[in-house]
């Protein structure tokens, strides 16, 4: 899994490409936690995850929950079609209370 992080207007963009899985879950959660740090906002892109597993829907939730208990707002943009299936089949599309647009040729 690739993280790219920056700041623009005092928000955090964060994108997410590759697998999401148990095989990188546990390496990649500190770094996705230190990028809640110094920004109130975040954003993170799952435009580019091309496998989503229970691994990386639990890191998912964890982001979600730790920003809420630090007062900042997370949110999930750009939903892959791996992510939105994943999303749909344990019925989390609305667990976050992002917005799931479907990409174009969905």
């Amino acid at each position: 899994m690739e993280i790219q992080a920056r700041m623009r207007n005092g928000v955090r963009k964060v994108r997410i490409a590759g697998e999401m899985t148990i095989y990188n879950a546990a390496e990649s959660k500190q770094e996705l936690l230190w990028k809640l740090d110094g920004a109130n906002q975040i954003e993170i892109d799952l435009s580019g995850v091309s496998e989503l597993d229970s691994a990386g829907l639990q890191l998912l939730i964890l982001l979600k929950q730790e920003a809420g208990r630090q007062g900042k707002t997370l949110r999930l943009l750009a939903h892959s079609l791996a992510v939105l299936d994943v999303f749909t089949l344990v019925r989390a599309d609305t667990l976050f209370g992002d917005p799931v647009v479907l990409p174009s040729g969905a």
